[in-house]
């Protein structure tokens, strides 16, 4: 799975009557996670790489840009498009799955191993 760093701006709610303060600044945070799965209008990571916690979704207009854990942009919002996200995130779902079944090959064959005990007298 791809590990990511989403910059985003959370919004912000206030209650006020008849004032003339000047509108405040929004928060700007960073999260890190897995990247899970990218929507047309969101972008979902968890914080375990077995998919087993906390899940978050970023709405796209919240989400300033997307860092992957190498240090590469894979989004930014000027750039808008998700499409090579989309792309890396298919081309890390494949290579999972073949890890997985090499694992699981590696592991049949190894239990698949015949021994024999020693001749008695030898």
């Amino acid at each position: 799975m791809t590990l990511v760093v989403i910059d985003w701006v959370d919004i912000v709610s206030e209650l006020v009557w008849n004032t003339k303060e000047p509108p405040r600044k929004l928060p700007r945070f960073k999260t890190v996670g897995f990247l899970l799965d990218i929507k047309e209008d969101s972008i979902w990571i968890c914080d375990t790489e077995k998919e087993i916690g906390n899940r978050c979704g970023f709405p796209l207009g919240c989400i300033k840009e997307i860092i992957d854990g190498k240090g590469e942009v894979l989004f930014t919002e000027q750039q808008g498009s998700l499409q090579e996200l989309q792309l890396r995130l298919k081309q890390d779902q494949a290579a999972a799955k073949t890890r997985k079944r090499t694992t699981k090959q590696r592991a049949d064959s190894s239990s698949s191993k015949k021994y024999s005990l020693p001749k008695k007298g030898t």
